[in-house]
This record gives C-alpha cells, structure tokens and sequence, in this order.
C-alpha cells in the first residue's frame, strides 16, 4: 500500500540549493518534487515513494 500524501510531505526533506521546503507534484504518470522557492526539480518516478526518496538521497548529498 503506497504512502498517504500527509506522510509523503513529512518525510521530505529541504531543498538542497537553498534550503526552503519541497512540494510534490505530478500528473498521472509522473510525480516529481518541487522547491517552492528556487524551483529545483527532483527526478521523474512512477510514485510519490519514489520521488521523495530521489529526492531527499539528492538533498543528503549534495548539503553536506
């Protein structure tokens, strides 16, 4: 069973260019997230799961 949008928010962690929030967005096919302040994009997937950890493994990364 895939995550509620409630605890897919929760575990997103900040953007890791200028270290506001994330949003995850998408359509059918794609979901991605989305800095609201400098609009970085993460990595295309099938599923919020996949794109929140995309996601924050890119912002572990490239913080620190």
């Amino acid at each position: 069973m895939g995550m509620t949008e409630r605890e897919v928010i929760s575990e997103l962690k900040p953007c890791p260019f200028c270290g506001w929030g994330t949003i995850v967005d998408g359509g059918l096919i794609k979901h991605y997230c989305e800095c609201y302040a400098c609009h970085a994009k993460g990595k295309p997937c099938k599923t919020w799961e996949e794109a929140v950890e995309a996601w924050n493994r890119r912002a572990c990364n490239e913080v620190n």
